[in-house]
């Protein structure tokens, strides 16, 4: 009886003993679980608080800057005005520098709307008159006619487009204390071709030799020469430029802490610079690079752990790069609509119905346009594509065309393999259609203005590229990539 009690007894202390150190193993594991949680949302909120400081501290610059150089007075500014006016009214609004081809039109239009609204900022009332975004027009007479006379005659200001932020008149205005207009596209085509230069020196010094391919490719493709000769097309492929380096330099040294920043600034300085032109190039090429640099950061402990490190970088890739485009359009739209929300202020009404009529034209107004929906969308892509090299020169162009396209599927078919990353590959796929997905959305501004939105293209062909290396394709020069080992 005595040794039956004493199992017993035994029993009921292991028992109790479990049961102490299930509830203290829960208790740990609860405990270790909330602290994530914790950190999680403490680093989601300071993420937050980050980007919204960026925000404002961005918009306060834009706005001062603009309100800075509006205070450079009219006749210091008068003689290269008059030289800038005499050359663009010596041509046409959109002439082409080699007849027939859509790709070489330039859009003087644009230049001597912009150079209109920089003219007639007045240093006494700086904050309205870069708010209002006022110029001349006169009826009878083209826009390269209406900034001659404003310039000559004084003409005062008559129309507002006050819908963009007008950004590069921050860099056009005190340029124009030293240089005429055509000194100013000599001075971007020099600095355009130095940044790209050092952009493939980088990749090339990283061995990323497929994405210095696909970027070549893309510059030759969309006619990249003709940007730095209108003010118009400079900016996104400056700044595409630019971001693309950033990203390059915040990925090599893994400052993961500020990509949201980065790109929240990106999509926010896009909004302030352009003309609604090629805007998507600063979110697309950058991440692209972002997510082939991505790539090459992984370092696997050992082969065991391989597959299960590269699953969650998988999803990681996914994840960062969704995050990083939303954030690029937070940044982008809400950088438009502050402008809109500055200018109600400065003027002292609500301009939204006017936005909303201008955006809603945009979207998918029959303005100069008079086609079916159907026709309309596919005339957006046709038109845009057939911009491209060499489809451009007509239907030999497009025979061309074909058989390069052909000669890329087969080799793509016959030497590709499954994809070494599918998250990856699946964010390239992605990337490549978001200029195809903008010009759908923006029909009417795409349908019409395609000799210069096509060139957001540039990023498909990249894409392309990259897709290519993903598959399997090897170049037959150079070192294997960080990446290429990891295989």
């Amino acid at each position: 009886m005595a040794v039956g009690k004493k199992n017993v007894t035994k029993s009921n202390n292991k028992k109790t003993s479990n049961k102490a150190i299930n509830k203290t193993s829960n208790k740990a594991i609860n405990k270790t679980s909330n602290k994530a949680i914790n950190n999680t949302l403490n680093k989601a909120l300071i993420e937050v608080l980050k980007e919204a400081g960026l925000f404002i501290i961005l918009i306060m610059f834009f706005t001062l800057g603009l309100c800075g150089v509006a205070k450079i007075s009219r006749d210091s500014l008068r003689p290269n005005f008059e030289k800038s006016a005499e050359f663009l009214n010596s041509g046409n609004v959109y002439p082409q520098i080699f007849e027939g081809l859509e790709s070489s039109r330039l859009d003087r239009y644009a230049d001597s709307i912009l150079l209109g609204i920089a003219w007639q900022y007045d240093p006494d009332k700086p904050f309205l008159s870069t708010m209002q975004s006022l110029y001349f027009v006169n009826p009878k007479e083209n826009v390269n006619a209406n900034l001659a006379e404003a310039v000559s005659k004084d003409a005062p200001a008559n129309v507002n487009y006050y819908r963009y932020w007008h950004g590069s008149i921050l860099i056009v205005r005190p340029l124009l204390l030293i240089l005429s207009l055509k000194g100013i596209y000599i001075l971007n085509c020099i600095l355009l071709v130095l940044l790209l230069a050092l952009l493939i020196v980088i990749l090339v010094k990283k061995h990323m030799y497929f994405p210095v391919v696909g970027l070549i490719l893309g510059l030759i493709l969309t006619s990249a020469w003709y940007v730095p000769f209108c003010l118009e097309y400079t900016w996104t492929f400056l700044l595409m430029t630019i971001f693309s380096l950033i990203t390059i330099w915040a990925v090599s040294h893994k400052k993961e802490n500020i990509y949201g920043c980065l790109f929240l600034g990106f999509g926010m300085i896009t909004s302030f610079f352009d003309f609604l032109t090629t805007e998507t190039l600063t979110l697309t090429l950058p991440l692209l690079l972002f997510v082939r640099l991505e790539a090459d950061n992984v370092e696997f402990i050992n082969a065991y752990e391989r597959h299960k490190q590269q699953k969650a970088m998988d999803k990681k890739s996914l994840v960062t790069a969704f995050r990083l485009s939303i954030t690029w359009l937070i940044g982008y739209a809400a950088s438009w609509a502050t402008k809109w929300l500055l200018t109600s202020i400065a003027l002292g009404k609500n301009i939204l119905p006017y936005i909303s009529g201008n955006i809603s034209n945009r979207l998918g107004g029959e303005e100069w346009v008079d086609l079916p929906l159907g026709q309309f969308l596919i005339g957006a892509l046709s038109r845009n594509i057939s911009c491209l090299l060499p489809l451009d020169f007509g239907k030999v162009g497009i025979i061309i065309g074909f058989v390069i396209f052909i000669i890329y599927l087969y080799f793509v078919y016959v030497y590709g393999k499954k994809p070494g990353n599918r998250s990856r590959f699946l964010i390239y796929c992605l990337v490549s259609i978001i200029p195809f997905l903008r010009f759908l959305l923006l029909h009417n501004h795409s349908y019409l203005h395609c000799f210069f939105t096509f060139r957001a293209q540039l990023a498909t062909i990249l894409g392309l590229v990259l897709i290519a290396e993903e598959l399997g394709l090897r170049l037959p020069w150079g070192k294997e990539s960080r990446r290429e080992g990891n295989k």
